[in-house]
This record gives structure tokens, sequence and C-alpha cells, in this order.
């Protein structure tokens, strides 16, 4: 614990507490910390978050040849996720965040205050990102399909609102703009705020709901493609991940209601732990998630036989693979041969065994 002196302690303890409390009072509060659990969460998730996010650059550039616009995205959320990671060390390392509000210097206080509201805005910017790289790997592997290509191309417009609106909002939810962080100033009739709270669990709600569209999405025109059930099954599970994100979603904004809320938390360095969890678990397990799928093509060149569906399935090849049979489930619809009485259609829709001579036909001149 770092040393203060008992003027500093009861200062504190007078902003934050309903009552003052004498110095004798002072010593029988607890005076541990939570900073530690937290470092060692956000530096382990950091860290597999930059495994396989690396993994799927790699499988892209090298692997499958194959990197896009998604990737790209993913590349800027991973800066964005190292970048949080270093700060949150710092944060609680240095500036006694996790401590008890009666153990944290004033000014460290102002600090954490200062640091807490960028680190949000960066959470939103992370949010979005991710959601955009999801929707833009959804765009290669199904943008054959004009109307799911639309629905997407709505769902990015919608994303990108949602994003902005709350970058936006949370940076002018004050006025002036160093009275979201600073606890001491006070209020005039010049300085006010909007309900942080309310503003918080409004956006979290809406980010919930859009991560749980953009997460099942895809599940229905994957399942039209003339993929070998197990192919389906596995390519649906790896994309359908992020549904693990999303119960960190709203295990944060449950945690939010019950510890900020419902108590009116007196020791928010303190009792904010769990929602700085949460926060922390959304943000990697988001990336984590989305960058499975495409890891995928890495494991099966490496070893074959790993997460095989069938032996019609080939290593290294899904993105092409699903691909091409989102274009001809699309083509067999309404051309004239695509009826199940051809020889190789089933359904209208053609077998998975056709898809690797149909691909290099369409990518030859």
């Amino acid at each position: 614990m770092v040393e203060m002196s008992v003027s500093s302690q009861t200062e504190v303890i007078g902003v934050w507490t309903p009552t003052n409390i004498t110095h004798s009072d002072w010593e029988a509060l607890p005076h541990d910390s939570r900073g530690g659990i937290l470092i060692g969460i956000q530096v382990t998730a950091a860290s597999i978050a930059v495994i396989t996010v690396s993994l799927r650059l790699y499988t892209r550039k090298f692997v499958t040849r194959t990197i896009g616009m998604d990737d790209y995205l993913m590349a800027a959320v991973l800066v964005m996720i190292v970048a949080v990671c270093i700060v949150v060390v710092i944060l609680f390392s240095v500036f006694q965040a996790g401590h008890h509000i009666w153990d944290t210097k004033p000014g460290n206080i102002h600090t954490i205050y200062k640091i807490s509201w960028g680190i949000t805005v960066v959470y939103y910017a992370i949010l979005g990102t991710t959601r955009f790289s999801v929707l833009a790997s959804y765009i290669r592997l199904f943008g054959s399909i004009p109307i799911f290509r639309k629905i997407v191309i709505i769902s990015m417009v919608v994303n990108g609102c949602m994003t902005i609106s709350f970058i936006v909002a949370f940076i002018l939810s004050c006025r002036p703009l160093y009275y979201a962080w600073d606890p001491y100033v006070h209020p005039t009739d010049y300085s006010k705020c909007i309900d942080e709270i309310r503003f918080i669990v409004a956006s979290s709600i809406m980010n919930i709901v859009m991560d749980f569209w953009v997460c099942f999405l895809p599940i229905q025109p994957l399942w039209r493609l003339a993929l070998p059930l197990g192919q389906k099954i596995i390519t649906a599970i790896l994309l359908s991940l992020g549904a693990i994100a999303c119960v960190a979603s709203i295990l944060r904004l449950r945690e939010l209601q019950r510890s900020l809320i419902t108590t009116h938390s007196t020791d928010p360095t303190y009792d904010a732990l769990a929602y700085g969890i949460y926060s922390v678990l959304e943000q990697n397990l988001g990336a984590i998630a989305a960058s499975l799928p495409p890891i995928k093509a890495l494991i099966q060149r490496r070893w074959p036989n790993f997460l095989k569906a069938d032996r019609g399935s080939m290593a290294g090849r899904e993105d092409e693979q699903l691909r091409t049979a989102s274009e001809m489930a699309h083509i067999s619809k309404g051309s004239s041969f695509g009826t199940a009485a051809d020889g190789n259609l089933e359904n209208g829709v053609p077998h998975i065994t056709d898809i690797q001579p149909l691909s290099r036909a369409y990518s030859t001149p």
C-alpha cells in the first residue's frame, strides 16, 4: 500500500463517503487491493488475443493467401487491445486502481477517472471495429448471395452509426469536458453531465443486441450450402463462438447494475473490479472468437486429420469452399441448369466435391 498522510486519507473519505470518519475509524477499515487480479486477467486475455489474431493474420497471409479487409480491421482491434492492456497495467500498478477509495491518493483518483474515461472511448471503438471485421468476413464468404449481402451492408451501417454515436455522446457527456474525470470540481450552472450510468446501461443493451445479431447472422445461409453435415456443424460452431463474448457483455451489464447502481457504491475504485473484468473479457473474447475460424486452415495444414469433417474437406481452402458453395447455391436458384435433375446437383445445389474445379473455372479469364 502506498503511504498517505492522515489529512489526505480524511480528504478522500470526506469526498466519497456520507460522513467523515476519524483516523482510528480508518485504521479499522479493510485495506486489501484487487488490482493484481485484474492485471492478471487483463494480461492473460490480451496475450491470448495477440496469439490468436497473429495466427489468423499469418494464416490469411501465408497459408490461404486470402488476406482481406476483415483481417486489417482485426489487426486494428489488436493494436487497441494491446494499448488498453498496457494502460490498464499502469493504472492498477502505479495509480492504485483496485485499492479501496480511502487508500487511494486524491491525485490518483483524478488520474484513475481520467484514464478510465479514455479507456471507455477505446472500448466502444474495439467493439465496433470487431463487429466490422466479422461483418466483412461474412461478405467474403457469402457475398454472392444478394439479399444476404444487403443485410450485412445494412448491419455495417447500423454498427457504424451506433459506434460513432456512442463515442461522440460519451466524449460530450459532460460540460466542460474535464468535468467527466475530475471528481473535485464543484458543480456550477455551467458544469453538468448526462446520467452516465443510464448511458452505459443503454449502450450496453444496444451492443448486446447487435452482438447477438452479428453472431447468428450467417447460420441460415451457411446451413443451406451443399457442405457435408460435419463441416457445416464445425463451421457454424466456429462462427458462433462470438456468443461467448455476448455472455461476457451480459455479465458486465449485470455487474454494473449490482455493484454500482443497486448498492450506490461509495468505494468505486474497489467495487468496480468485477465490472472491469467483464469489460476486459468482452473486448478480448470478441477478437479471439472472430479469429478462430480462419485459423482452422492452418490447423488442417499442419494436422490434416484434425477437425476434418470428411475426406472431401480440403485443408487450407475453407474460405474458397464456402464462397464457391454460396455462389453456386445462388446461381442454381434462377438458372435453367440449376435443377435437382442434374447429375451433380442435390436440391439445386452442387455437391462439395464439385466446388474445387468450379472455383478454378471462376478464376480463369
